[in-house]
């Protein structure tokens, strides 16, 4: 598995030419929920021939949205999440720099920058996950 930190500048440089299936999610943890949104996307990248790619964000959205950086206890370290999303069979392990000027993203921006940006061929997520300025789409 490969793990890449994504910045707004550094998005530009991903190999987006490689199409694959993308989960996206804060995953924080991997508790069930989190484990099964990125089966579902296995399931559909095999189906479909292709990689897969989680992505998340770095810090925590709730730390920077509201100020409280010691407050969100992480369930899972870095390096344990890699670890895991590789024995998962992951193929593509992307942390997004999650900063103010990133939570303002228009939801079409942050399609095209970022979804787009790394290949997203096909992409899967939780019930509730939300995404863009203000979690406009869900």
């Amino acid at each position: 598995m490969e793990s890449i930190f994504l910045t707004n500048e550094t998005i530009r440089n991903v190999e987006s030419d490689i199409k694959k299936v993308v989960a996206l999610g804060n995953f924080d943890g991997l508790h069930l929920g989190h484990s099964k949104v990125i089966e579902t996307g296995l399931a559909l990248a095999k189906e479909k021939g292709l990689p897969l790619g989680v992505m998340s964000f770095s810090p925590h959205p709730r730390t920077v949205l509201n100020k409280q950086q010691n407050a969100f206890h992480y369930l899972m370290p870095l390096h344990e999440k890699e670890e895991k999303l590789a024995a998962l069979g992951v193929d593509y392990f992307y942390i997004v720099e999650f900063t103010l000027d990133f939570a303002r993203l228009l939801p079409e921006q942050f399609e095209v920058d970022y979804l787009l940006g790394v290949g997203a061929n096909h992409v899967v997520a939780g019930f509730d996950y939300k995404y863009g300025f203000k979690g406009l789409v869900r």
